[in-house]
């Protein structure tokens, strides 16, 4: 069975899905011998709409439902800014973090992982020490800084976390049944 699950982790194109790193904090987190992982289609416009690049699933121990996981992409922006004079967006402006995301069976946050941080200010919110604050979050309107606590020389990268972290549970909730 577990041979079946890791067949069809290693069908999902990399770097963005990292199956190793999901199966073990799903693993880690709900103890069971076998977890699988079914994708959930989001149609494209819709991340693209929310800007929102990363992976939906959900998440079963044989027949039980469990909840929900996440993996993606958040860009950030590097020192100095995204635009330019112009005001056009720059891609070589950016920098990112990658991160996995468990979700309850009614889609709050359970636990948050950042697992690939490319930024170069700012790695302290990879942190489960800061991380853990987004535990039981909902989906409501979240602001960096007044509901999630600021972190010195991280603003940035920080920002730009929690906002992706809203968007997508915005999609969880009113996209995905």
């Amino acid at each position: 069975m577990k041979l079946l699950i890791l067949y069809f982790l290693l069908l999902i194109p990399r770097p963005l899905f990292n199956e190793d790193g999901l199966i073990v904090m799903l693993t880690e987190y709900y103890t069971f011998a076998s977890i699988h992982v079914q994708e959930i289609s989001v149609d494209t416009n819709i991340l693209t709409n929310y800007k929102v690049e990363g992976r939906f699933f959900k998440v079963t121990d044989d027949s039980i439902f469990l909840g929900y996981a996440y993996q993606g992409k958040v860009l950030t922006c590097k020192n100095k800014g995204c635009d330019d004079p112009n005001g056009e967006m720059v891609n070589s402006a950016y920098e990112f973090l990658e991160y996995r995301m468990i979700l309850s069976i009614d889609k709050k946050v359970e636990q948050l992982d950042i697992f690939n941080y490319q930024s170069t200010h700012g790695a302290s919110i990879t942190n489960q020490w800061w991380l853990k604050q987004f535990k039981g979050y909902d989906g409501r309107s979240i602001e960096y800084g007044y509901d999630i606590d600021g972190v010195s020389g991280a603003t940035t990268s920080g920002v730009a976390f929690t906002y992706n972290v809203e968007l997508v549970l915005k999609i969880f909730k009113e996209h995905i049944k």
